[in-house]
């Protein structure tokens, strides 16, 4: 008689996996939304993404009827230097005349402020001992000649008191002395100075002084941390001139002095400006745009 085994239990695990798979398919179908498929990936969404453009948007100010001009650029003053100062004699068209040495003085004139006198042109005389025994040695010199040096020593005490050299070479031509010194003028322009009676015993000192009152000397005294250099604009206000002066620096002093440094102008004007009279100067240092 047979006897039919009994059937081992995984026999039907299979068939309990089968099942369990096909309704988790089902329940994971039903729950997710449909999306749409991705689009390739060939690299051209990524060189897309990494070009910015920019946003247009457009303002109200940028509308033709807001549109705003442009600015024109200008120059504009940065730095000034200010300075006070004094009007001088330009030197180099000055003649100071004065008395070397003791003696009678006997002018030309009795007074000669405000006039116009010529290069060389004789405003007084001097009569003195001294110029006598001046020309004396000179005249010894040539007589018994010694040397040179001796001979120029005598000329040059005579040239340096003023006397004109055409006078000298008359007294050495003549080997006659002569007590008289002419007080001439070595350069030509107008008398702005005066000193001394018309005539009568003469000192030592300044007799008359011819200038060119048309040219000037300007010091101005500034903070020597301005860094000014030659022919920098300026502008100078003096007193007794009525419209300022326009003019550049000159010359600047190296070397300060108790924090400020000098500069001198070179001025010509018209106005014939007072030497001493006071200056205002501004000193333009730079411009920017």
């Amino acid at each position: 008689m047979l006897t039919t085994l009994p059937k081992h239990r995984g026999q039907h695990g299979a068939l309990i996996a089968f099942g369990v798979l096909v309704v988790s398919t089902f329940v994971v179908y039903t729950t997710q939304s449909p999306t749409a498929p991705a689009p390739p990936d060939d690299g051209s969404h990524a060189i897309s993404s990494s070009i910015q453009r920019p946003a247009a948007t457009v303002s109200a100010a940028q509308t033709p009827e807001h549109v705003t001009p442009p600015v024109t650029p200008t120059c504009t003053d940065r730095t000034r230097s200010r300075g006070s100062g004094f009007v001088s004699y330009d030197e180099t068209r000055t003649s100071h005349v004065a008395v070397p040495v003791t003696g009678w003085l006997e002018k030309q004139r009795p007074a000669s402020v405000g006039r116009y006198v010529r290069q060389f042109e004789r405003l007084g005389t001097l009569y003195s001992l001294e110029v006598y025994l001046a020309t004396v040695q000179v005249i010894e010199q040539l007589r018994e000649f010694k040397s040179q040096q001796a001979l120029d020593d005598a000329r040059i005490k005579l040239l340096r008191w003023g006397m004109p050299k055409p006078t000298l070479d008359r007294i050495e031509r003549t080997m006659k002395p002569q007590a008289a010194l002419p007080l001439v003028t070595r350069v030509p322009g107008i008398v702005v100075e005066e000193r001394g009676a018309a005539k009568g015993f003469a000192e030592l000192g300044d007799l008359f002084t011819v200038t060119d009152p048309t040219r000037v000397i300007v010091f101005v005294e500034v903070p020597a941390t301005d860094k000014i250099q030659e022919g920098m604009p300026a502008t100078l206000v003096i007193d007794g001139v009525t419209k300022p002066i326009t003019t550049s620096v000159s010359y600047v002093f190296r070397r300060p002095a108790e924090g400020m440094r000098t500069i001198r102008f070179d001025v010509r004007s018209v106005a014939k400006p007072q030497p001493g009279a006071h200056v205002d100067a501004v000193i333009l240092l730079d411009k920017q745009r």
